[in-house]
């Protein structure tokens, strides 16, 4: 044995088609059953995006999916005259939040009660192991886990104010603010 040691290469950057696949199907309700519109995706070296607005009201959903961490998140985007925000959390210039978690939205602003959050948290949280590895099965639980919360919960979100789902940053806050 040489001593070198493997160069890790992310699971999801292996299964990128796979993964950007199995997320549109998941994620089509949006626009199947809640009347979002799909915007145009970014793809990167690393990082993916796909885009959904109502054009009814100043709020879209962002799928972003990461091969350097090999994790999902999902976003609540702050829409100004229709137009996608751009990358960052806050917009210094305005002073306003322009993108939230979805899953702090729900836990830390609007104060939901569902035991998948946590499950959520522990999933995009805890670092991989040999036990559980983030593989296919950890991805398509991963994904099942955000479609599910956002099915059940986006009518809530669309509910609210937009004072209430983008509270003001901190006065020092930068566009990489997530606090």
């Amino acid at each position: 044995m040489s001593g070198k040691r493997k160069r890790y290469v992310p699971y999801m950057a292996l299964h990128r088609d796979e993964l950007e696949r199995l997320t549109q199907d998941r994620f089509a309700f949006l626009t199947r059953e809640k009347g979002l519109v799909s915007r145009s995706s970014e793809r990167e070296a690393q990082l993916t995006s796909y885009y959904y607005t109502d054009l009814r009201a100043p709020i879209g959903i962002q799928l972003y999916l990461d091969s350097r961490d090999d994790t999902v998140w999902v976003y609540l985007l702050r829409l100004r005259d229709g137009e996608l925000p751009p990358h960052g959390f806050v917009d210094v210039d305005r002073g306003e939040r322009i993108r939230v978690s979805f899953l702090s939205l729900l836990k830390d602003i609007l104060h939901v009660e569902d035991g998948r959050l946590d499950q959520l948290s522990d999933m995009l949280y805890t670092p991989p192991s040999p036990e559980r590895p983030r593989d296919h099965h950890w991805a398509d639980e991963l994904l099942a886990l955000w479609q599910d919360l956002v099915e059940r919960h986006i009518d809530l979100v669309a509910q609210q104010s937009i004072e209430v789902l983008f509270p003001p940053p901190p006065p020092d806050a930068s566009p990489a603010s997530q606090a």
